[in-house]
Parts: C-alpha cells; sequence; structure tokens
C-alpha cells in the first residue's frame, strides 16, 4: 500500500505534460531569474519580458507535444532559473517552464512546474535535452517574432 501511495504522484506527474489543457496566454521573463511571484535581475544585465503572440502559442504547444515524453519527476532542487516562460491553460492551471542557461551543469535541462487556480502545488517535472532543442525554444518564443506577429 506504501509503494502505491508512492508511486501515485509519479503517474500523476508523468502524465501532466501530454495531457495539459490548451494554452490561453504566456509570458517570457529572460535575462533575469524568476522566483514564484518576483522577478531578480541580473547587475549586469537588464531583464527582458513580453506576452506570447497566439502565433508563439501555437508553437509552443506543437513543441511540448513533440516532447511529451521522457519527463521524470524533480527529485533534487534545481538553481535558480534564467529563462521562465510563464503559462495560463483553459482550465485555470497555471505551468512555469524553466531553462538554466547560467549553471553549468544545469544547462540542458527543462523544467516544468504546475499550480492550479488557487496556487496550489500539483506537480513538478524535468528532461534534459540536447542544446539545439532549448535553442530552438528560445528562438519561437524570442521577442522578436512576438513583434512580428503582432505587426
Amino acid at each position: 500500500m506504501f509503494k502505491l501511495l508512492f508511486l501515485l504522484p509519479v503517474l500523476i506527474l508523468a502524465g501532466c505534460v501530454d495531457g495539459m489543457a490548451p494554452i490561453t496566454k504566456g509570458t517570457v521573463i529572460d535575462d533575469g531569474l524568476f522566483l514564484g511571484k518576483y522577478t531578480v535581475v541580473q547587475k549586469e544585465t537588464q531583464g527582458h519580458t513580453w506576452p506570447l503572440s497566439a502565433g508563439q502559442l501555437e508553437k509552443l504547444s506543437a513543441w511540448l507535444k513533440f516532447h511529451a515524453s521522457g519527463w521524470h519527476p524533480v527529485l533534487v532542487s534545481p538553481p535558480p532559473p534564467s529563462y521562465s516562460v510563464i503559462l495560463f491553460h483553459s482550465n485555470n492551471v497555471r505551468t512555469q517552464i524553466d531553462l538554466y542557461s547560467i549553471n553549468e551543469s544545469w544547462r540542458h535541462a527543462i523544467r516544468m512546474t504546475h499550480w492550479d487556480a488557487t496556487g496550489k502545488f500539483l506537480g513538478s517535472e524535468i528532461e534534459n535535452l540536447p542544446s539545439k532543442d532549448i535553442d530552438n525554444l528560445k528562438q519561437q518564443l524570442s521577442g522578436m517574432e512576438s513583434a512580428q506577429d503582432e505587426g
């Protein structure tokens, strides 16, 4: 019975990426450290934040579907992220996608954390990806592309 109770959250987390509700809006925070409700800008850079366009949300949804497998529960505390994407879903779940480009040992990690509409923690999972996949994601979400979609 104890093993079942331990494995149940793991099984629920494993299905989070594949069973995500549609994304309704999103924001990117780059060149700063996003910690919960607070953005801490690195002293040597100016932080940038921008909303995602409808086209970028579609591309992100496709990217997430393509990378739906291979996610694992987070078993260690990661460093503060250097790039975050905050997403809101049609079922009022909030997802935060974190990247860690300033930390060499976490450079290939991408972590997703989910909260319900009341802010209750639902789970967190992590995957290690090749640099080209992470660079591709950041390119699709770049602020320049957002401005082009709007214009």
